[in-house]
């Protein structure tokens, strides 16, 4: 399952300092995208709801500029929530991320979300 959201907004990222209101009304925000578009993806069927999913994330920036991974993870916080409550996992603890890839695509930024059910697990 693939699933292609914006960029996270900045006051997303750990390094971000803002306003805590701010934060929590962009966090809000791209929680909201992501159960849209993971919505949109599985369509009218019923959720997966698997019990663990990897998720592979692969950023696209405007710049080849590279960016810290960690960070990018950590930024992917509020959409991994969104996706559990589309109800591709029965609990948002059960994605496991791998370390994000990084690409350029100067006419369309965004983050692709690669989504798999762990193998083996039921």
């Amino acid at each position: 399952m693939k699933v292609i959201l914006p960029l996270p907004f900045r006051e997303l990222s750990p390094n971000a300092r803002v306003c805590w209101q701010a934060k929590s009304r962009m966090t809000r925000r791209y929680r909201k995208i992501a159960w849209a578009e993971a919505l949109s993806v599985i369509g009218l069927r019923s959720a997966p709801r698997w019990k663990t999913a990897i998720v592979q994330a692969t950023f696209y920036f405007t710049t080849s500029h590279k960016r810290d991974r960690d960070n990018l993870i950590a930024s992917l916080k509020a959409a991994l929530d969104g996706l559990a409550d589309a109800g591709i996992v029965a609990n948002d603890r059960g994605f496991i991320p791998l370390p994000p890839l990084q690409a350029k695509d100067a006419k369309c930024p965004r983050v692709e979300l690669d989504i798999q059910p762990q193998p083996g697990v039921a």
